[in-house]
């Protein structure tokens, strides 16, 4: 047992970050200063919308992270989950407010661009994307961690927020609004808003955590009648807030498991003798595999033994659907 309590000991100091904390009411004003969008912060903003969306439209990766480098957009998201922290109003309406802000001007930026931009397809695998997955909720919720965990503890971590802004990825999905905005694609539009909406709001409820993990000390009122309404406000923006997110990340988990299932699906079953897949669909809503074979003939009884294999995949209720190469019709399989 001292065996087990020294190593517990010894993980502990290791991992114990008290030490390194900032001086609270230095981390605040820092992050009090970055939620602002007016002036240079306004500015950089649209000049870092401007230079992803030129990224995005010739989809080039080292001009996408150059322009999510320079972004300040993380500001007011971290102030948000700050203010619910500390319990601080005045900084969650600056902060909800500046990231209102930011987020119409990025999109007009963004629309401007694609307006006058003579390429008007979505060429990038980034701009194409307007659903989030569970590995954007996963990148969100930790990247935020990160980056509060940086601006809270002593010593020069610009690599961490660095990196963060790249990982978190926020200005694709704003550019991607303004894409389908000029192209008049307004479900385009509405898909990438979610993406930047979930990544937003995880990116929000890790700080609070972090905030709370660190013990910052909450605002003291003189009125405890105000104290209490405050903290009952604080409570319900959060909870209209987290609802819908929890809702609709729940929704992401089961789409992931179901992409998944298919996925695995299609390379564990679908290999017929002769045959090749030249491509493949897989829809969530309505459920369906869609693949495409050249080669071969693939007899009905083949099919029929594949059919009933796809409930072991939990693809209860999916569709199959198998054309083939010269065939005038697809052959679906309904389960």
């Amino acid at each position: 047992m001292n065996i087990f309590r020294y190593l517990f000991d010894e993980i502990s100091k290791h991992l114990n970050i008290t030490n390194d904390k900032e001086n609270e009411q230095t981390v605040i004003a820092n992050i009090r200063h970055n939620v602002e969008f007016s002036g240079a912060n306004l500015w950089i903003l649209i000049f870092a919308i401007l230079i992803a969306s030129i990224g995005l439209n010739i989809d080039s990766t080292p001009v996408i992270i150059g322009a999510m480098l320079i972004s300040p957009i993380m500001g007011p998201i971290i102030g948000t989950g700050l203010a619910v922290g500390i319990n601080d109003m005045e900084l969650m309406k600056r902060s909800l407010r500046n990231l209102l802000v930011a987020t119409l001007f990025a999109i007009i930026a963004a629309a401007v661009y694609f307006w006058i931009s003579p390429i008007n397809e979505a060429r990038s695998e980034l701009l194409a994307r307007t659903s989030p997955t569970l590995y954007d909720v996963l990148i969100a919720f930790i990247g935020g961690s990160a980056g509060f965990l940086a601006m809270s503890t002593t010593g020069n971590h610009t690599q961490v927020i660095i990196g963060v802004a790249i990982s978190t990825a926020l200005l694709p999905p704003l550019c991607t609004v303004g894409f389908g905005v000029a192209t008049g694609d307004w479900w385009y539009a509405l898909g990438a808003l979610y993406l930047f909406f979930i990544n937003s709001v995880f990116i929000a409820i890790s700080t609070f955590i972090s905030v709370r993990v660190f013990k910052f000390s909450r605002k003291e009122f003189t009125d405890k009648k105000r104290e209490k309404k405050v903290r009952h406000s604080l409570i319900a923006i959060s909870i209209i807030a987290l609802c819908p997110s929890v809702i609709l990340t729940y929704n992401i988990v089961r789409k992931t498991i179901f992409v998944e299932n298919a996925e695995r699906f299609i390379d564990s079953e679908l290999k017929f003798p002769g045959t090749q897949i030249i491509d493949t669909n897989i829809s969530y809503s309505p459920p369906f595999i869609q693949a495409i074979f050249i080669g071969r003939y693939i007899p009905p009884t083949l099919i029929d033994s594949v059919e009933k294999k796809l409930p072991e995949y939990h693809l209860l209720g999916t569709k199959l659907m198998i054309l083939q190469e010269g065939s005038h019709d697809s052959i679906i399989i309904k389960q």
